[in-house]
């Protein structure tokens, strides 16, 4: 095909790079370009006889630069904060694609992209979009503390014996601990240890986590009984009943000792209370 030596009668061009159309010289709002190099004239006038020239022109392909992930807010809040993901840098010939945890990001209640793609809202963040996402990115949502749960869940301990409770509680960041019996605080501890239980220590032993980004706190209670009565020991086949008065202990005027139709076994401590 023929050159188009004069640059002042080009009418349309189209990039399949961008997608656009760019007016000529000679353009003269009653021409329409199509991506398959159609030319559309509509009221056309002796003035448009002639000949016309098709040129085609194939670019070597652009390498697109590395892309970085900016960010307005660096430490967004679960239900609190709205977020705004801008992929940078702004290429005018590229197309922009999401993606969060390798699945494509299509527009939803809570997700909206700008007409170029190039910007991702999210409103009303939760710890799901954390990601990560394309940059790779990675987002650092503050959330929690969730209602906490304290382990074991035993409500009734034996008199000397010791007392382990942890505290668990899902927050980011992790959340700080701390520890009350009947309204009297104690440790700043994740896990609370007493020994040597005694019905001194029976009543409601309540743990808060507290999240130094949210400022929330959440608290959670459980009541744990030191049963006085009475524990147990095998020895040689005889069950011997122990109390906090001694070795064995009466009831209606007869000892509690039993004999075991077992054959005789190790002495062993059991942690049972009566």
């Amino acid at each position: 095909p023929r050159q188009i030596t004069n640059q002042n009668l080009l009418i349309l061009s189209y990039s399949n790079l961008t997608h656009s159309a760019t007016q000529g010289p000679a353009f003269s709002s009653r021409e329409t370009i199509y991506p398959n190099g159609s030319l559309l004239f509509v009221n056309v006038t002796k003035g448009d006889t002639g000949f016309y020239t098709l040129k085609e022109m194939f670019l070597e392909l652009l390498k697109l630069p590395k892309p970085n992930i900016t960010i307005n807010n660096s430490q967004p809040m679960e239900g609190e904060d709205s977020l705004a993901l801008k992929c940078e840098p702004e290429v005018n010939y590229a197309t922009y694609l999401w993606r969060l945890n390798n699945q494509m990001i299509p527009d939803g209640d809570r997700l909206k992209l700008s007409n170029n793609n190039r910007t991702l809202t999210l409103f009303t963040v939760k710890r799901d979009d954390t990601g990560p996402y394309d940059d790779p990115l990675t987002l650092n949502i503050s959330y929690g503390p969730d209602d906490p749960i304290i382990n074991p869940p035993d409500t009734h301990f034996c008199p000397g014996t010791n007392l382990n409770l942890s505290c668990h509680a899902d927050s980011n960041p992790p959340a700080q601990f701390s520890w009350s019996f009947n309204g009297r605080p104690l440790e700043s501890t994740q896990e609370l240890s007493v020994p040597n239980l005694s019905t001194n220590n029976s009543g409601s032993y309540v743990c808060v986590p507290h999240n130094s980004v949210t400022n929330l706190n959440r608290t959670t209670t459980k009541n744990k009984l030191v049963d006085p009565g009475a524990q147990y020991q095998v020895l040689g086949g005889v069950l011997i009943f122990w109390n906090q008065r001694g070795r064995s202990s009466f009831l209606a005027g007869h000892k509690q000792i039993l004999s075991l139709p077992v054959p005789p076994a190790p002495s062993q401590r059991l942690s049972s209370c009566f």
